[in-house]
């Protein structure tokens, strides 16, 4: 009998030792996991807001070629409704970068596309807004202003102190439309 409970008291003490190593090991690994939850998500958009203008921007696009006044409509709609999801704002801006650019109005059609470049990083927007800008100086014969504006206005938003931007525009821009007027 004695037996049996010495047993009982090794296994127990042997169950605590093992226990106690283990929340050793699990109490700060949850807390941090716990503090990483709060402080990761720094950018926290509300859900609601993320559907609604995910909701605007789809609906545009599916109108994009059927009517462009509904895609003028909704992509507006998205525009105006944004508080804090910037990248939902950015492509509500490249909607209305193509309607303007449908319409012929080309300075419109640049400042949207520009603009996307200080809402967000996001490189799926900011190739669409690269590929505006590209099919506006194809549209006004300024195919080969495209590269070297295109190199400056990303290098000045990534690298502000590097250059200034009327040296850039100088080395560049030839100085003809409206395209390296940034």
């Amino acid at each position: 009998m004695k037996r049996i409970s010495l047993n009982n008291n090794v296994r127990r003490i042997g169950n605590e030792a093992q226990h106690s190593s283990l929340s050793i090991i699990y109490y700060p690994l949850s807390i941090l996991i716990i503090l990483s939850l709060f402080f990761s998500c720094t950018d926290m958009v509300p859900t609601k807001e993320v559907r609604l203008i995910d909701s605007l921007n789809g609906t545009a696009y599916a109108y994009r070629y059927r009517n462009l006044d509904s895609s003028y409509k909704y992509a507006e709609q998205a525009y105006s409704k944004v508080n804090f999801y910037k990248s939902g704002k950015a492509e509500a801006l490249n909607n209305l970068g193509f309607w303007a650019f449908m319409n012929m109005d080309f300075d419109r059609a640049e400042a949207s596309h520009k603009e996307v470049y200080k809402l967000t990083k996001n490189e799926l927007e900011l190739l669409i807004a690269d590929i505006g800008l590209m099919k506006i100086c194809q549209r006004t014969a300024m195919n080969k202003d495209f590269y070297g504006v295109l190199y400056c206005f990303r290098h000045l938003l990534l690298l502000p102190s590097a250059t200034t931007g009327s040296d850039c525009v100088a080395q560049s821009y030839s100085g003809r439309g409206s395209i390296g007027g940034y």
